[in-house]
């Protein structure tokens, strides 16, 4: 009696095992949803004086896509180290979708927008649509950014922005490509000889170079000083 009610016990755990096992190796797990990626976004100056250090007010055209759909009504361009973005209401007319005011273009059509605002700490700004739209079907979004940004002090290389949208699970596209940023107008010349001791009769090579007032060279860009120049001394003799 004892060893028949223990092979009975035995098979009752065997039998909540199996159903356990079972269970557990049946249980359907959802997967999450692929997200939505920012690709292909490109930052560019709309004319080569948007590309002048310190310019305020400088236009800039923003283009990208989105890898699958992705519904969004706001999105945002964060801009590098440097740059000094209107903090609060830029108002709509900020932006455009190339040719209207107060828009954007997604993939292809012109889309209102309800609200644009710049953000100094974090120099960044961001576009509020009329309505969430699917960004991720079709050729993409672009937009020109009229006014909120003054370019940095420094030409050369800018570093990269960031573009990114409130779509679900976006990932941000933190590498876009930078801009080169050219100098300011000419601020002062400095002159460089070739020997710092020269011989009394000898020729000794002079150079002379343009700065803007931050001290960047004037060698490219809307201010470049180059070319034949007369230089005239005067002094004792």
């Amino acid at each position: 009696m004892t060893n028949l009610l223990k092979n009975k016990m035995s098979s009752k755990i065997l039998i909540v095992a199996l159903l356990t096992i079972a269970l557990v190796g049946g249980v359907f797990i959802p997967t999450e949803p692929a997200a939505a990626a920012i690709s292909g976004g490109t930052v560019a100056g709309n004319a080569a004086a948007d590309l002048v250090v310190n310019t305020s007010g400088a236009d800039y055209n923003v283009t990208f896509d989105t890898d699958i759909a992705a519904t969004a009504d706001s999105l945002w361009v964060i801009f590098p180290v440097g740059y000094t973005i209107t903090d609060g209401d830029l108002t709509t007319a900020a932006v455009s979708d190339g040719t209207i005011a107060s828009r954007i273009l997604v993939n292809g059509v012109s889309r209102a927008v309800n609200n644009v605002t710049g953000d100094a700490a974090n120099r960044k700004i961001t576009i509020v649509l009329n309505a969430a739209i699917d960004l991720g079907t079709g050729t993409g979004t672009s937009f020109r950014i009229l006014t909120g940004i003054q370019n940095r002090t420094t030409a050369g290389n800018t570093g990269t922005f960031t573009i990114d949208s409130n779509a679900t699970a976006e990932v941000e596209q933190a590498n876009v490509a930078a801009v080169t940023l050219t100098s300011g107008p000419v601020h002062h010349l400095k002159v460089t000889a070739a020997s710092a001791t020269p011989t009394a009769g000898a020729d000794d090579e002079l150079t002379v170079t343009a700065y803007d007032q931050w001290d960047n060279v004037c060698s490219a860009g809307a201010n470049a000083y180059t070319g034949a120049k007369d230089l005239t001394f005067s002094g004792l003799a």
